[in-house]
């Protein structure tokens, strides 16, 4: 595998993605790639307990906050890379696939498929009815937050003649490596009302 920068970073961002996903989340993401490539175990999935540490005001002393627990697992693919999955708590399946989809990110071959259908996320469908019901976002031609901020949409589903609006989603990577998603509201035509004023008979 050739890697023509330091990729630590964003493997670093990709492990802490994964670790804070649903296990169903990460299965499925890993399901849409297609067969898993044949790989081993090199280190069993297994519990045990961390110590946490805090600081005083968040920069003062450190100390001990206490423990714990943590299920962590290694697999690695036939073509030598080594995934390593850390996840609070006790679940051991979902330690797999974390070290699993970590193993294919290191690949350059299945990296993109990765990024795009395990570490992108995927708000649940409520959040994006609340968006479409509720506001409008605003951007400008660089991305940014438009003037005024976010629009209350004025009966978008309330009144027949509101304006319908679609939901694009555009995926992007932070500067840090972390993959995240854009959820653009599109004005579309208003219809045509169909109210108006009767002849007198």
């Amino acid at each position: 595998m050739t890697v023509t920068a330091d990729p630590q970073p964003h493997r670093r961002a990709a492990m802490a993605v994964l670790a804070q996903a649903p296990a169903h989340e990460i299965a499925a993401g890993l399901a849409a790639l297609g067969p898993a490539p044949a790989h081993a175990e090199v280190r069993p999935a297994e519990t045990g307990l961390v110590m946490v540490r805090g600081r005083t005001g968040g920069d003062g002393a450190p100390f001990n906050l206490g423990e714990a627990t943590v299920t962590r697992c290694a697999v690695q693919l036939a073509t030598g890379e080594i995934g390593f999955g850390y996840v609070l708590g006790r679940d051991r399946a979902k330690a797999r696939l974390a070290a699993l989809a970590d193993a294919l990110w290191q690949n350059e071959a299945h990296r993109p498929a990765v990024e795009r259908e395990v570490l992108s996320p995927r708000p649940p469908p409520r959040v994006l009815d609340a968006l479409i019901a509720r506001r409008v976002v605003h951007e400008d031609d660089h991305g940014r937050p438009a003037r005024g901020g976010p629009t209350p949409v004025q009966g978008t589903r309330a009144s027949p003649d509101a304006a319908p609006h679609r939901l694009e989603a555009v995926r992007a990577v932070r500067p840090d490596g972390v993959p995240q998603i854009r959820l653009l509201i599109r004005g579309t035509t208003p219809r045509a009302s169909t109210s108006g004023s009767r002849g007198a008979s």
